[in-house]
């Protein structure tokens, strides 16, 4: 994804720490997972990323974005419209990325997975 991805808002879901966004207003690098669902599908896990509530722009993942394509078929995302407020995770969902990131990615060590999953925040940028 060609974009980077921070740490944002509040979430009472994560004691009150930040969750995933991408910032679509500067360059970056942030890992994903793409699967094949149908439109109305993806309206629906959308619908849930905004706690059961019809997006709208000023919602947490009030914005639809498509990231490219994938064999003639749109690779879609949600965020939010802006940038949010910074927050740095908890250390339980930066876990749970870290175990995703493993899942999905093998050929990353350790020690480079930490490293992204950590640095979210802060200005340098990691894994080029």
């Amino acid at each position: 994804i060609p974009y980077d991805m921070y740490y944002g808002n509040e979430s009472p879901s994560w004691d009150g720490k930040g969750v995933s966004f991408l910032d679509m207003t500067k360059p970056g690098k942030a890992y994903g997972v793409a699967y094949l669902i149908t439109r109305t599908q993806f309206k629906h896990l959308w619908k849930q990323e905004n706690g059961g509530a019809t997006p709208r722009p000023e919602s947490w993942y009030g914005c639809e974005k498509e990231l490219g394509t994938y064999h003639n078929i749109p690779v879609m995302t949600v965020t939010n419209c802006g940038v949010v407020g910074k927050n740095e995770a908890s250390a339980l969902y930066k876990e749970i990325l870290c175990e995703g990131l493993r899942e999905n990615y093998p050929q990353l060590k350790d020690d480079l997975i930490e490293e992204y999953v950590e640095s979210r925040n802060r200005n340098a940028e990691i894994m080029k």
